[in-house]
Formats: structure tokens, C-alpha cells, sequence
């Protein structure tokens, strides 16, 4: 184990498979070789994995990780963070607070937690996930699953085959593609057994250039571009 000070540090890891700790201050940690785990603990910390699978925690503060090379695990902790993944395939965990979360190029995972987030997958297949707060989510490029969670979202699958998967509160699908995108809806939100044909019929109706579901409770979805609800038959599937 390397342990930092109460002050401001700047710890760099040797060719191993280092464990380093920062401790209270705005530190500065840096994994290099090996498979490394990174504590920031209290400050504002950078943390910078290395070219192996890492392991980093922000901690408390406003911290900035980067997973940089190999198969990274990335908790930002309490605070406004930003993690980015970089190559491999990485996985993301905001925790408390507005966080900013970018992929790479693997097949990553993003869980927002708490707060009001930003996420774009960028490469690979990915999967985002925003929980509580009102959330951004981008999946990018691949064949991403994107869920908002609870909240008000704005959900953007971007290039190619995406599933949209809806569960509660006010969320916008910004760019459904019925040629290769899918709709996953939580069948909690109604009582009994409905077919996706009802489940249009009930709950759906054309506003604008959008179709709105609208389930009750304030729990409502709106899928922009869709002027036929019907359209979704065979895409429509439940959680």
C-alpha cells in the first residue's frame, strides 16, 4: 500500500499491481502497470488508472477518473464527478451528485446513481443506466441499452441497433428508428396481463410529431418522431 498525506499529492504507481491511497487533499493518483486500485478519499482527485484492468474510487470531492487502457471499474462517490473509461471494457458508477460519464471504445457499462447525470456510451455495445434525477443519456455508436431510470430522462440511442427500456417517471426518446431500435416498457405500470397491442391502445395517443404514453401517476413516455403508435407493434416488449 502507498499512502498519501493530508495534503495536496502526487502518487505514481511502479510496474506492479499497486494500491494507492490519497487520503484528505486534492491528490493526484497514477496507477501505470499492473492491475491497480486507486483510493482518492477526501479532495478534488485525479485518478489515472494505467494500461491494466483498474480499480479506482474517487471518494468524497469533485474528482476526475480515467480508466485509461484494460477492463476498468470507475465509482466516482459522492460529488460532482467525471469518469472516462477509455479502451476496454470498462464499468461505470457515478454515486451522489451530477456526474459526467463517457465510455470508450469497449462494451461498457454506466449506472448514474443519485443526482442529475450526463452519460454517452461512445463505442462499443453499451449500457446506461441513469437512476434517480433528471439524466442525459447518449449511447453513441453500437447496439446500446439505454434506460433513464427513474426521473425526468433524455435518452439518445445514436447509431445502430438500440433497446430503449422504460420503467417510470417523464422521460424523451429522442431518436426512435423503427427500422432497427426496440421499446421495452416496465409492466408494473399497469394492473393484469396486457398484450403490447393493448398496451398501445390504452395508453398511447399521437401528440404533435410524438407518440406519448401516459401510464398515470406521472409516469409518462414520450417517443418523438413516432406519428403511429401502431408503428411499434412487434418492437414493444416488457420488463
Amino acid at each position: 500500500m502507498i499512502t498519501g498525506t493530508a495534503g495536496a499529492d502526487r502518487i505514481d504507481g511502479l510496474a506492479g499491481s499497486d494500491r494507492i491511497s490519497g487520503l484528505a487533499g486534492n491528490d493526484v493518483l497514477i496507477g501505470a502497470a499492473g492491475n491497480d486500485t486507486l483510493w482518492g478519499h477526501d479532495g478534488d482527485d485525479q485518478l489515472l488508472g494505467g494500461t491494466e484492468n483498474d480499480v479506482l474510487f474517487g471518494g468524497a470531492g469533485n474528482d476526475a477518473l480515467f480508466g485509461l487502457e484494460g477492463d476498468d471499474t470507475l465509482s466516482g462517490d459522492d460529488g460532482n464527478d467525471m469518469l472516462s473509461g477509455g479502451s476496454g471494457r470498462d464499468d461505470l458508477r457515478g454515486g451522489a451528485g451530477n456526474d459526467r460519464m463517457r465510455g470508450g471504445i469497449g462494451n461498457d457499462t454506466l449506472s448514474g446513481g443519485d443526482g442529475n447525470d450526463r452519460m454517452r456510451g461512445n463505442g462499443g455495445d453499451d449500457m446506461l443506466i441513469g437512476g434517480p434525477g433528471n439524466d442525459r443519456l447518449v449511447g453513441n455508436a453500437g447496439n446500446d441499452t439505454v434506460n433513464g431510470g427513474s426521473g425526468n430522462d433524455r435518452l439518445k440511442g445514436g447509431g445502430g441497433s438500440d433497446v430503449f427500456v422504460f420503467t417510470e417517471g417523464r422521460d424523451l426518446i429522442v431518436d426512435f428508428n423503427p427500422a432497427f431500435d426496440r421499446l421495452r416498457i416496465d409492466d408494473a405500470l399497469w394492473s393484469g396481463t396486457l398484450t403490447a397491442r393493448a398496451v398501445i391502445d390504452t395508453y398511447a395517443e399521437v401528440k404533435g410529431r410524438s407518440t406519448v404514453f401516459d401510464f398515470g401517476d406521472g409516469d409518462v413516455l414520450r417517443i418523438k418522431g413516432i406519428t403511429d403508435p401502431h408503428d411499434l407493434l412487434g418492437l414493444l416488449s416488457f420488463v
